[in-house]
């Protein structure tokens, strides 16, 4: 069969990423990277720079794009090519608020989310907010839950994109699955992990190096990891970083110290209640 995206009906792309990263598999790497270069195109020509088109707004159209966003950062593993990175972000994007509602599809997360969601612990446990993290189903043109006794009333709009409501009553579109969060999950983390820098990389000025995880700037010569708040640093010890518009405040041996990429390798100690270098 094709590279498909992958949808609960069909999951056979999910055994070909298993074959094209683990096993090297040519056929499979030749499948999935012909699906994503189509997804490619149609990303080229959304106006919300999305791989979605009239048919993916089904049962679950959220799904189609954190799947397609999943299909393209193993095609970026596969290849190197940064486009391929640029559109799974964009698949992200979508599912955030970059879309036609302007509306987080993700509760909990962003500005205006769902706030009514068909998930019958979230509508019964008396709380306002709904259980964080959950993506919801998203425009569904079909709208199967459009009639019968007490529908949800969707936006009085044409166009497949805008067949949503936030309604705990849709659940042909604001429905949450299982199979729906794990292509998000990973979606989310697979772009914050191939996407992180060092916190206090580049904060100090140019760096040179690496060398051996190290750089050498106008700080002095620091290890900054990509995973979480520290940088080592070699005359200073561990060093917990707050990086903010106008510097970074650090925390070690020395108590809070502040410095920025200007002004190094001066900083200002608030123990000290003044400069040093």
């Amino acid at each position: 069969r094709g590279s498909e995206v992958p949808g609960w009906p069909k999951a056979n792309t999910l055994a070909q990423y298993s074959l094209a990263l683990f096993l090297d598999n040519s056929l499979a790497r030749q499948k999935v990277v012909s699906k994503a270069n189509g997804l490619y195109s149609e990303w080229l020509n959304s106006a919300y720079r999305v791989p979605m088109q009239t048919w993916d707004y089904y049962w679950g159209s959220n799904s189609v794009a954190a799947n397609k966003g999943m299909l393209l950062i193993v095609t970026y593993i596969l290849t190197g090519e940064s486009k391929y990175l640029e559109e799974a972000v964009a698949c992200l994007d979508y599912l955030l608020g970059r879309n036609p509602h302007g509306t987080s599809f993700v509760t909990g997360f962003g500005i205006r989310t769902p706030m009514h969601p068909h998930h019958r612990v979230s509508y019964a446990d008396g709380i306002a907010d709904p259980v964080p993290g959950m993506l919801v189903g998203g425009p569904n043109q079909q709208k199967q839950d459009a009639t019968g006794e007490d529908p949800p009333v969707y936006p009085d709009a044409s166009g497949v994109a805008l067949a949503w409501v936030d309604d705990w009553r849709s659940y042909a579109s604001n429905e949450v699955a299982i199979n729906w969060n794990a292509p998000l999950a990973f979606l989310a983390g697979s772009l914050d992990f191939l996407t992180a820098v060092p916190l206090a990389k580049g904060a100090f000025g140019i760096d040179d190096g690496p060398e051996e995880g190290f750089y050498r700037n106008g700080f002095g010569f620091i290890r900054a990891n990509i995973d979480n708040d520290w940088i080592y640093h070699d005359r200073h010890g561990w060093m917990l970083v707050v990086r903010n518009s106008r510097g970074l405040w650090l925390h070690g041996e020395m108590g809070w110290i502040w410095t920025s990429a200007e002004i190094v390798p001066w900083y200002y100690s608030y123990a000290g209640q003044g400069w040093a270098r």
